[in-house]
């Protein structure tokens, strides 16, 4: 849910290059659509690792393209010097340069090409992850739609069927210097569309029910604690270090989760659960971009229970 998401007010100067070198827009056609809104969580993303000076802000411009708050609307539709797909066709990662340039290699969607190096330049750490998770999020089309008011572009399910984002893995893309670049990255067969995020499939099989849960007084609900170790396995790991799958993609301090009691945990001037909550309904970074979207139903019996007050399994009615 959360344990991608680290500290607010942190610099993530690293992700300044965001969408990489030689990304840029063309002119505005003769009779061009209003400029498409860009929502408060994403532009925040841009604005925290993207617009420094030097960068993607307004007076620098690198590579042609501006972020700032005046100009980002423009990405969605518009043109890359660097490929013939948009840089932002929200609801398709497939139809979106910027995602391109921001998935690893092996999620790639089926027949796109990435030139010079994946972003961020450095590779994704945990500073980050959260802001990485929020565009691509963004992009699939489950992440925030308009300003901070809980909306998403689709429900449950998701909107994008050629993949879901990813903040994971070290960069494995090519260095983007001219002189080595071997040149674009390919994905002819496409990666794993929606790559889980299941306990047991980011320990690869190495944990499988680690959540203190049933209809007991003190446990996890049975059918919320599933829910959890389906979407949210990071998040369930004593040892961090057993996420294999992808390893750069470790649950931050104060949000693992194994019983009810971690509910209550104090985290960030709140609770463990409060933030679960903010970030899964709220915030909509969570599951990250590397996960598919949390399907309607099982959205739906988070929602409830998170309302009652997050009840043990004793005493939860879905």
């Amino acid at each position: 849910m959360m344990g991608l998401v680290v500290s607010r007010g942190r610099s993530l100067g690293r992700l300044a290059g965001l969408v990489g070198p030689l990304v840029g827009l063309v002119g505005c056609a003769d009779d061009p659509a209003p400029p498409a809104e860009i929502p408060e969580a994403v532009q925040r993303a841009f604005e925290n690792s993207c617009t420094v000076e030097g960068c993607h802000d307004a007076v620098t411009r690198a590579a042609g393209l501006s972020l700032d708050a005046a100009d980002s609307p423009h990405v969605v539709g518009g043109a890359s010097t660097q490929s013939p797909l948009p840089l932002v066709t929200v609801g398709q990662l497939d139809r979106s340069y910027m995602a391109v340039k921001l998935l690893p290699d092996d999620q790639l969607p089926a027949g796109t090409e990435r030139f010079e190096e994946r972003m961020p330049r450095d590779g994704i750490e945990a500073e980050d992850v959260e802001a990485v998770n929020t565009i691509l999020a963004w992009i699939a089309g489950f992440g925030p739609s308009g300003p901070d008011d809980g909306s998403s572009t689709a429900d449950g399910e998701g909107t994008a069927g050629t993949g879901t984002g990813s903040g994971d893995g070290t960069s494995t893309g090519t260095t983007g210097d001219s002189t080595t670049d071997p040149g674009p990255t390919t994905n002819t067969g496409g990666g794993p569309t929606s790559p889980a995020c299941s306990v047991e499939e980011v320990t690869e099989g190495v944990v499988v029910d680690p959540l203190d849960k049933g209809s007991g007084a003190g446990q996890i609900p049975l059918s919320v604690g599933v829910v959890l170790e389906e979407r949210c396995g990071c998040h369930t790991l004593a040892d961090r270090t057993l996420n294999t799958k992808f390893p750069a993609l470790l649950a931050p301090a104060g949000t693992l989760l194994l019983d009810h009691g971690d509910l209550s945990s104090p985290l960030g001037g709140s609770t463990l659960g409060a933030v679960m909550e903010s970030e899964i309904f709220t915030v909509m970074s969570m599951p990250p971009g590397s996960c598919p979207a949390i399907p309607t139903d099982d959205r739906t019996l988070l929602q409830q229970w998170f309302d009652a007050g997050m009840p043990d399994g004793a005493t939860f009615m879905p």
